[in-house]
């Protein structure tokens, strides 16, 4: 069979899915170790036998949901090819639209300090590494996972960042000395619901990183708690949430200063946390819903 063949055999397999010819020359591109031009421009050419079993083996995989990024190792993020496997969350567009909206804060010609919490892939800390412009950086990124923090320290090495980040392995600020100081701190944590329903590609996540309680807030909470009692003092704290939990969000942080932002369909997706000028707040974990 050549490649025409395989990819239209491909595209039939995949006519479940929102753009099935994309994802089988992107597999297809995958196999072979070249882009999808090459695909275009040889499409006569004849594929070997080792390679079209890969092929197809790919194309099941991704027929019964399996995220292409798991399938083909990577994910294209941030302007990044990140190494992704089944135990991290996917990047997401919307995780680049809060990095974006830190981007776009002024801050002062000094080093800056960044801590990220739960961080996966640690995609935030590398965007922000190579992004913000400061003198010097001092980032540290926490994860419980041990074989997050395997894959972050891949990322890191293949992005070029080993030395402006260190990893920790943390529950959450379990493992973070009392009375540190950050100008940034991102915890892109869990936050759906436990009974809600999910797409079927989110099967293959690792779910401890997508639910958090009854009311998908008590990671958060629990954070919350922990700045409160280590006395951890920061700048701002960014976190995404689901657009129903806004007010929740507000309680849980209602001692500080809290500033909502929408995503792109404009709803109420990230928030930016900032200390009270008021007073030394401390924040009482609100109890699930």
């Amino acid at each position: 069979m050549n490649l025409k063949a395989l990819i239209d055999y491909g595209t039939k397999k995949l006519n479940h899915l929102d753009n099935p010819r994309l994802e089988a020359e992107v597999l297809m591109a995958t196999v072979l170790k070249v882009d999808r031009i090459f695909l275009k421009v040889n499409d006569s050419q004849t594929v070997s036998t080792a390679n079209k079993r890969l092929y197809l083996d790919f194309i099941d995989q991704r027929s019964r949901h399996k995220p292409l990024a798991y399938i083909t190792g990577h994910k294209d993020w941030g302007n990044m090819a990140l190494t992704v496997n089944e135990s991290v969350l996917i990047p997401r567009d919307e995780t680049e639209q809060l990095c974006q909206l830190i981007l776009a804060e002024k801050y002062p010609k000094k080093t800056i300090k960044i801590l990220d919490i739960g961080t996966g892939s640690a995609c935030i800390p590398i965007f922000l590494a190579k992004n913000i412009q400061a003198p010097q950086m001092d980032i540290t990124a926490v994860d419980i996972s041990p074989n997050a923090l395997l894959l972050a320290k891949e990322n890191l090495k293949k992005t070029n960042t080993e030395k402006l980040i260190t990893l920790i392995e943390s529950d959450l600020l379990n493992n973070i000395p009392t009375n540190r100081s950050f100008d940034i701190i991102t915890a892109n944590l869990p936050y759906l619901p436990q009974k809600m329903d999910l797409a079927k590609d989110l099967s293959y996540e690792p779910q401890v990183a997508l639910f958090s309680g009854v009311d998908g807030l008590d990671l958060i909470r629990k954070l919350a708690n922990q700045l409160a009692t280590k006395h951890i003092t920061f700048s701002s704290l960014w976190l995404e949430f689901l657009p129903q939990q806004e007010t929740s969000i507000y309680e849980i942080f209602k001692n500080y200063t809290v500033t909502f932002f929408p995503d792109i369909s404009g709803a109420t997706f990230f928030t930016k946390i900032e200390r009270s000028n008021s007073h030394d707040a401390d924040i009482l974990p609100q109890k699930s819903k």
